[in-house]
């Protein structure tokens, strides 16, 4: 004889999961997204481009001293534009394909933010110490196409070297590369190359750079991975090996963005047989280096100094 009779579900109540696993759960899901979230938006998170497509017409922006536009092409014939700021007492002999009596010319590479027109302080300040100056946008910065990246960004900053002393006629040894922050990678990477290439610049300069964008991740997030999900590193200390040339360094001990023992791991990777400097500015952060004369003043007569000593030919 079957059993018809019909089955009754099991109403005994489930065993909830235990708080304290629920607590790990959420956790363990949470650093996960933040995760997932680095790893997608991590170029958003280092970049931070400010654009203009009136750059290529400085005199319409107010300007308040003079600069003329000037152009170059990029590996992929990508068309980059930036500025020229003629040295002090040369404005009226301007020759934009001609550099070559010059007697210093600073190519400059900025910070992560903003254009070359938040630059223009340090940029005549060079220029008034003697230097024609020679900044462009980044890729996706002003009135540049494209976005950027580190790999991108090195071929762009190898075509600007490449136009100095090629269509502008500037002798190698005339050029003195200056990074600041984010654009220090880019200095000393192709300081490092130069050298390597015997045409090694006349020097760099360093304002508020690190020895790898990803120890600076590491410091600002400890508790996450950055050394593996960074793609952009910017491993700069592992190229000052082959620096053969004058360099200088910029930072302040109260640097908030760029950590003070990273720009001193950067400056103690340079072989100690080059003329090497490292100036502590006393309570400056990574920002307020021009808006503060307590920092400005030791800055701008640290590099006014080191710009007037000698240079071999």
């Amino acid at each position: 004889m079957n059993d018809s009779s019909p089955q009754t579900p099991d109403s005994s109540p489930k065993k909830r999961m235990p708080i304290w696993k629920r607590i790990v759960r959420s956790t363990i899901l949470c650093y996960v997204l933040l995760l997932l979230i680095l790893i997608v938006f991590q170029r958003e998170l280092i970049y931070h481009p400010s654009k203009n497509e009136n750059l290529s017409s400085p005199d319409a922006l107010g300007v308040p001293v003079q600069v003329h536009h000037f152009e170059f092409t990029a590996a992929d014939e990508t068309i980059l534009h930036g500025w020229h700021y003629p040295r002090a007492g040369s404005e009226n002999q301007f020759q934009p394909d001609d550099l070559s009596e010059s007697p210093r010319v600073v190519l400059y590479f900025p910070g992560n933010a903003g254009n070359r027109s938040y630059r223009v302080t340090p940029c005549e300040m060079l220029a008034n110490y003697g230097c024609d100056v020679l900044i462009a946008d980044y890729r996706g910065y002003g009135d540049n196409p494209g976005s950027p990246d580190e790999e991108t960004l090195l071929g762009d900053a190898r075509s600007l070297w490449d136009h100095a002393t090629g269509e502008m006629k500037v002798p190698h040894n005339r050029i003195v590369l200056f990074g600041e922050s984010l654009g220090g990678g880019l200095a000393v990477r192709l300081a490092a190359e130069q050298s390597r290439n015997s045409t090694p610049p006349a020097g760099l300069i360093i304002q508020s750079s690190f020895n790898s964008l990803a120890d600076v991740a590491q410091k600002h997030y400890p508790f996450v991975p950055a050394k593996w999900l960074l793609r952009d590193q910017y491993k700069s200390a592992a190229e000052m090996g082959d620096l053969d040339c004058r360099y200088m360094h910029f930072h302040g001990d109260k640097d908030e963005v760029v950590p003070y023992e990273c720009g001193r791991a950067l400056f103690d990777a340079a072989p100690d047989d080059i003329d090497k400097q490292f100036v502590t500015l006393e309570n400056a952060g990574h920002n307020d280096l021009y808006a503060e004369p307590r920092n400005f003043v030791p800055f701008s007569r640290a590099l006014k100094a080191w710009l007037d000593k000698p240079t071999q030919e």
